[in-house]
């Protein structure tokens, strides 16, 4: 009975102790306790910001930018977060988390830029 309670503990919504670093830009560990998808959603976001504010100063510059916001998929990237956040609704420190990091990079509430295809 012991090891369910423990189960169900883990298991609850409420189980995760998901807290943000404070500071999110150049953080390899931006959220502690979070789950992995919703770290590697504000790790590529910290970085699609970076990206998006790096000076084209020439065509290999150019290239090198385009190539980083490939690779981090900066174009889904506010649907993933809004899809995410809708998939951890009902856990409040989740949803703090994603929230508090999209608009500390973004100056905006999640999904306002989805466009869903």
């Amino acid at each position: 009975m012991k090891h369910l309670i423990l189960l169900l503990f883990f298991l609850s919504p409420q189980a995760y102790a998901c807290t943000l670093a404070a500071e999110l830009l150049d953080n390899d560990h931006p959220t502690t306790g979070c789950p992995a998808d919703v770290t590697g959603v504000v790790q590529r976001a910290a970085r699609c910001t970076h990206w998006a504010g790096e000076e084209a100063t020439d065509k290999a510059r150019q290239k090198e930018i385009t190539k980083g916001m490939q690779e981090n998929y900066c174009e889904t990237l506010p649907c993933d977060a809004k899809n995410l956040s809708d998939h951890y609704a009902a856990q409040p420190q989740v949803q703090r988390v994603l929230a508090h990091a999209w608009e500390t990079l973004y100056d905006e509430k999640i999904g306002v830029e989805c466009k869903q295809r």
